[in-house]
């Protein structure tokens, strides 16, 4: 049962997204929600190349940058308390000083899961469309809690896709995705892949099995091919219309690819939907 969940709140599109998502899920939960901004000092602060004497102007310099900041983030915090009350969804808000990594690393010890925008990168830039933030990568790889990445637009529909290949980290994936109560209410779409088509169908079928012992109604798809799993679940997401898919590591050789192998990082990058990872 999902019962916590914490949004990395920025200004980008993505960021905007996590919000929307965020909001949704804690209001068909009921569960409690955090918006967390991180002020990056040490990205604001970083040591730079300077004349002889000018330890002073770069100490203004680095004064300035740290309020301009948190006054951002004071206006972030403030629209994404507007949104939640326009929505009656209940929530609390928190600014982090420091790395935001290691400031959500902290606060992931307190919350069931940690939705965030793919460019989400807690200071000023012109992010690329498919740009993954930096703190974004490093939760996906080194995070004890499941993460749901959200790209720039919002979903088109409402289908829930599970990519399986039978590994631990899919196994692990499953098991929480179910018990944090996320398949609850909805049709799952199972996807297997494999070279041979009765062992796509054998992975299916395992995972349905799990899923209906939780009372989740599941269809499977077993697809037969030796090309990029990226590509086949970006094609399978863009045709079912998915509105999350939930996966553990996913990798060509022999489906188990360490997570932020390619399939992962090109999901990551180019995914239309709402990414749940877990590992």
């Amino acid at each position: 049962m999902l019962k916590s969940v914490i949004v990395g709140l920025d200004d980008t599109k993505a960021a905007q997204q996590a919000q929307a998502f965020a909001i949704s899920l804690a209001k068909r939960h009921g569960a409690k929600l955090t918006g967390a901004c991180v002020v990056d000092v040490p990205f604001l602060t970083a040591p730079e190349a300077q004349p002889l004497g000018a330890g002073y102007y770069k100490a203004l310099k680095d004064s300035a940058q740290l309020e301009r900041a948190q006054a951002d983030s004071a206006n972030i915090l403030a629209a994404f308390c507007e949104k939640c009350r326009q929505t009656g969804v209940p929530q609390t808000t928190t600014t982090y000083h420091g790395d935001p990594y290691a400031e959500l690393l902290k606060a992931a010890a307190g919350s069931d899961i940690i939705v965030i925008g793919r460019d989400t990168s807690f200071h000023d830039g012109d992010e690329a469309e498919q740009t993954v933030g930096d703190s974004v990568a490093r939760l996906v790889k080194d995070n004890p809690r499941p993460l749901i990445v959200t790209p720039p637009e919002p979903p088109v529909g409402d289908t829930v896709l599970l990519a399986y290949d039978g590994s631990l980290p899919s196994l692990r994936a499953e098991q929480l995705f179910v018990l944090l109560g996320l398949a609850s209410g909805k049709t799952v779409q199972v996807i297997s892949i494999h070279e041979e088509k009765a062992a796509a169908l054998a992975l299916a079928e395992e995972a349905r099995a799990f899923l209906q012992l939780h009372g989740v109604k599941a269809e499977v798809q077993g697809i037969v091919s030796d090309a990029d799993p990226a590509d086949i679940l970006l094609a399978e997401m863009t045709s079912l219309n998915a509105g999350l898919m939930a996966m553990g590591a996913y990798g060509r050789r022999g489906w188990r690819e360490k997570i932020l192998g390619s399939c992962t990082k090109t999901l990551l990058r180019k995914s239309p939907a709402p990414l749940f990872l877990h590992h």
